[in-house]
């Protein structure tokens, strides 16, 4: 049971908890369409909010079987996705225009 590790790029102590979960979100947004699943993304990405946070209060926080079955299911769900998100680079100058569906 590893507490986690040194990541020297942001200076900070990361547990496996937090790093699972937003490599999870990371997944859902770059290799699949995470709209379908937002308020499993956003669980998922309190959840590590709280696995980051918790540290500082003494305690490491840890999901229970739940936690953990959700996200597991939440992963094959995207696993068997068929759409991702287009993407589309823009110029710097471009990036503070508002989106609108036709974007996306």
């Amino acid at each position: 049971n590893s507490p986690g590790a040194f990541v020297p790029n942001i200076q900070r102590f990361v547990t496996g908890v937090e790093s699972a979960a937003k490599r999870l979100a990371v997944i859902a947004v770059e290799d699949a369409d995470p709209r379908p699943h937002g308020e499993a993304l956003e669980r998922l990405l309190a959840a590590a909010l709280l696995a980051q946070r918790s540290g500082s209060l003494g305690s490491r926080w840890f999901p229970c079987r739940s936690v953990v079955r959700e996200w597991l299911e939440l992963a094959l769900r995207l696993f068997d996705s068929t759409s991702v998100l287009k993407y589309q680079g823009k110029p710097l100058k471009d990036r503070n225009r508002r989106w609108n569906s036709e974007d996306a």
